[in-house]
């Protein structure tokens, strides 16, 4: 196993640490590419700077972070009067990014 990702003009090293990667951080280094336009290397020193929440579309993972007080104590009881394609919206312009595998947030 690569132990470092300063592999810079050898492929067979890339590609060895990209298969290190656990299955989200090559999710991550996917997207930085096609997404973000990253370089390789660029995309392996982003992994750390991107969360991504896998299946969840942006409506979905607005419902989550409710939930779990992302945004304070939200009462149950006021669930239904959230307009959580709204919050979607507003998720969209804050550096959250869905793509069909899931959500990924710029840290």
């Amino acid at each position: 196993m690569i132990e470092t990702y300063d592999c810079r003009d050898n492929p067979i090293a890339q590609e060895e640490y990209f298969k290190s990667l656990d299955k989200y951080d090559q999710e991550k280094v996917v997207f930085l590419i096609r997404e973000c336009g990253y370089s390789l290397e660029k995309a392996f020193d982003g992994i750390e700077d991107i969360i991504f929440y896998e299946g969840l579309t942006l409506e979905e993972l607005a419902g989550e972070l409710v939930e779990t007080g992302h945004f304070g104590n939200v009462d149950k009881s006021l669930y239904p009067f959230i307009n959580f394609k709204a919050l979607a919206r507003a998720l969209a312009l804050d550096h959250y990014y869905e793509t069909n595998k899931g959500t990924f947030y710029f840290c």
